[in-house]
């Protein structure tokens, strides 16, 4: 059986027993139902993973014991950022999810002009928690040890405008003015 990996973001170290955190204890006790003595990964996105086996459990609450800490770094040695429209929220979802586990470091969500869905102010920190909480789900099934960044939501001219040091590559439908800095990858004159 293999063993379930769960971030967790606070410092380890070996020998220390803590608390679990609920939505940990929820995911680890009530929904894999986990016991005394079995085996769990901690990360908290740092780097490297904590070997740890559940120590206590009781009806609200669950300890774990941190065995040894693996120095192991999954990570790619290209940072890369995802620029990414916001779409309807299944296929966001999942864009963000596949991010994650193909290795993008940033995600920097983008409201453009042709977006079908709008995120007023007030929605901004909810869709943020909800992305977050993606990416810490694709990382525990990926097998990442650091946290990909989210960003705030921008407009495609705020981005644009921003600086950045490096190669900007751009997949866009059609020819934009606006974007001939920058080096332009068009779908439909890509051969596979």
């Amino acid at each position: 059986m293999r063993v379930p990996r769960f971030y967790v973001p606070q410092p380890f170290a070996v020998g220390q027993e803590f608390t679990l955190p609920d939505m940990t204890f929820r995911h680890a006790v009530q929904v894999l139902r986990l016991g005394v003595g079995e085996p769990l990964i901690l990360f908290n996105g740092e780097g490297g993973e904590y070997l740890a086996q559940i120590s206590n459990v009781s009806k609200r609450s669950a300890s774990v014991l941190v065995d040894s800490f693996c120095a192991i770094d999954t990570e790619s040695p290209i940072h890369l950022t995802l620029v990414q429209a916001v779409i309807k929220p299944d296929k966001m979802d999942f864009a963000l999810q596949k991010a994650v586990e193909l290795g993008v470091n940033t995600i920097q969500p983008l409201i453009t002009q042709r977006s079908v869905v709008r995120i007023g102010k007030e929605q901004v920190d909810k869709k943020l928690q909800h992305w977050d909480g993606i990416v810490v789900a694709a990382c525990e099934q990926s097998g990442r040890t650091r946290m990909p960044i989210v960003q705030a939501p921008l407009t495609l001219e705020r981005w644009l405008a921003t600086p950045f040091a490096g190669t900007r590559m751009i997949l866009a439908p059609g020819d934009f003015p606006a974007l001939t800095p920058y080096r332009l990858i068009y779908p439909h004159r890509l051969r596979f």
